[in-house]
């Protein structure tokens, strides 16, 4: 067994319950990649979560950007040399991605804005679901290059924008998220509908009839991936 490789830094805030979702399916992913040699406790990964609340500002970002950076940089700083591997579970905060990338920081950073772009490519038919500052696809959307090149179907903005500060308040589970979930899907045409914000998949996903396509969980599999590959590297 290989310790002290591969470890794992989730910065999470906006909000918690999309760093324990995130950090959950990491879990998962890390599960299957050990396959039949999986030895429970001792095949799980490392992990560090930071959770800065002050990152739920990021849902009103252009109005935020610099208090957000500064907690995001603080969060970042505090990571670097401790971990190999870092994720953000939030994805208007992958707005930063370049700058984070900037910093040559001593982590490998996994960004959504790749898993996306993969997404895209593969499918003809989709639609974005996510808070307006990312579906916009305007100057704070992680994915404005991304809509450049493909033609992506969006929900109204401000329904996304309430159905998200309500789940916020009273989780997925809850029964007016559910029938407010159902209205704005039950509009779009699109084939596949891509979960581009970390608190949809709270959502009871399996009881709507639709084909979604989770990115936090495309995003733990990746991260999974590069720290599982990092604890056999000597």
């Amino acid at each position: 067994m290989v310790f002290g490789k591969g470890r794992i830094g989730i910065i999470t805030g906006a909000g918690p319950d999309a760093g324990l979702d995130l950090f959950s399916k990491i879990l998962h992913h890390n599960k299957e990649l050990w396959g039949n040699e999986y030895a429970g406790d001792l095949s799980s990964p490392e992990v560090l979560m930071y959770s800065l609340p002050e990152l739920g500002y990021a849902i009103d970002i252009s109005n935020n950007e610099e208090r957000l950076w500064l907690s995001l940089e603080k969060s970042l700083n505090t990571l670097n040399h401790k971990v190999d591997v870092v994720c953000i579970a939030c994805n208007v905060l992958h707005y930063f991605s370049s700058k984070i990338k900037e910093k040559k920081y001593q982590f490998e950073f996994i960004s959504v804005i790749d898993v996306v772009e993969s997404i895209t490519d593969k499918h003809s038919s989709v639609a974005m679901l996510s808070i307006s500052k990312v579906i916009d696809f305007g100057a704070y959307s992680p994915f404005r290059e991304v809509s450049m090149s493909k033609l992506i179907e969006t929900p109204p903005l401000r329904k996304m924008d309430d159905l998200v500060k309500h789940i916020k308040l009273h989780g997925g589970e809850d029964d007016l998220a559910f029938e407010m979930f159902q209205a704005i899907i039950d509009e779009l045409n699109s084939d596949f509908l891509i979960l581009a914000c970390t608190d949809l998949p709270l959502l009871p996903l399996d009881k709507f009839d639709k084909n979604f396509i989770d990115i936090s969980d495309l995003l733990a599999k990746r991260v999974a991936e590069t720290a599982y590959s990092l604890r056999f590297v000597k």
